[in-house]
């Protein structure tokens, strides 16, 4: 028994629809449309950008005022100091807050 699916051929509006100017107008509303929140989803996918990328203020400091300033006084860079994280040892178990997640009460 060898079946072959019918080709179903649909017809949503008929033909004299198609031809209207209300329907002309309705089909190049959704073609701005689309074409709006297409161009709205690719800009939201690139980077903002902003101002003081492109232009530079006279406004700006010529120097940090920060506490921990990067440079000495006379322009050398100020070597830069990392502290290594505590390193748990194996086996130790880590209190939170007093309780230890490692036992349940009760």
């Amino acid at each position: 028994m060898n079946t072959v699916p019918a080709l179903v051929v649909a017809q949503l509006l008929p033909e004299s629809v198609l031809g209207t100017q209300w329907f002309a107008l309705l089909a190049t509303f959704v073609a701005v449309n689309t074409i709006l929140y297409v161009s709205m989803s690719i800009f939201k996918l690139l980077p903002k950008p902003y101002l003081s990328d492109f232009v530079r203020r006279h406004g700006r400091r010529a120097e940090t005022r920060s506490i921990f300033p990067d440079r000495y006084p006379d322009g050398r860079r100020r070597p830069t100091t990392t502290v290594d994280p505590p390193t748990a040892q194996s086996g130790s178990v880590t209190t939170v807050g007093g309780l230890n997640p490692g036992r349940s009460s009760g």
